[in-house]
This record gives structure tokens, sequence and C-alpha cells, in this order.
């Protein structure tokens, strides 16, 4: 069996969390996101794909503390939403009790970001 490692930052993260081991042999697991292809790309396909689309494009952003809930974040996320121009947004936040308290925004900042967000 191969081995693998944790980083002791992953137990801050998720202090109760229990590892399982699965073995598949003759599944291909290696099919990962094109190489080369950037996030410029994908909000560009995203804006052809909305000029074709004849249904109802609606656009979900999760917000998760750490990562994309900081003003210079909020405002590229904002710049890209004007770009898609969808015709609805749904702004989230992790609600898994699990991920929640390292990873969850407050209701306040969840309510100011909604606000930039949604124009309102």
């Amino acid at each position: 069996m191969k081995s693998f490692a944790i980083e002791d930052s992953f137990w801050s993260l998720f202090p109760n969390a229990k590892i399982g081991i699965v073995i598949c042999h003759g599944i291909d697991n290696s099919k990962r996101p094109i190489e080369g292809y950037t996030l410029k790309e994908y909000i560009s396909n995203m804006i052809l794909f909305n000029k074709q689309y004849k249904g109802k494009f609606i656009l979900e952003v999760t917000i998760i503390k750490g990562y994309n809930d900081t003003e210079e974040s909020i405002n590229k996320i904002k710049n890209i939403i004007n770009k898609l121009s969808p015709d609805k947004i749904i702004i989230e936040r992790i609600n898994d009790e699990k991920f929640k308290k390292k990873l969850g925004v407050s209701d306040e900042r969840l309510d100011e970001i909604s606000k930039v967000l949604l124009n309102i």
C-alpha cells in the first residue's frame, strides 16, 4: 500500500475527522481540469454561453471565510457578475456544521456582501 501524509493544519481545521481508505483497481481518477485553462477563459466561456442560452441563467456564489470574503475579492466577484449579466444571483455561505466554524461567514458579513453583490 502506498503511504500518504496529512498535514497538521488539517487536524486543526477538522479535529474530529476520521480517515478511511478505499483502494479501487482499474478506476482512472486522473481526470483533472484542463491544463492551462484559466479563470479568465472560464468566465469568457460563461459569458458566451449566457449570450446563446435561452433559459434563465442563475449564478450561485458561495462566500468562504478567509478565501473570498475580503473587499478585494468581493469587488472582483462583482466585476465578474457585471460581465456575466446573470438573470438571478444567489449568494450562499458554508452552512455544513463541520465546516461552518472555520469557513462560514457571519450573518452580518453575509448581509454586507450580499448588498454589494446584489446592488442593494
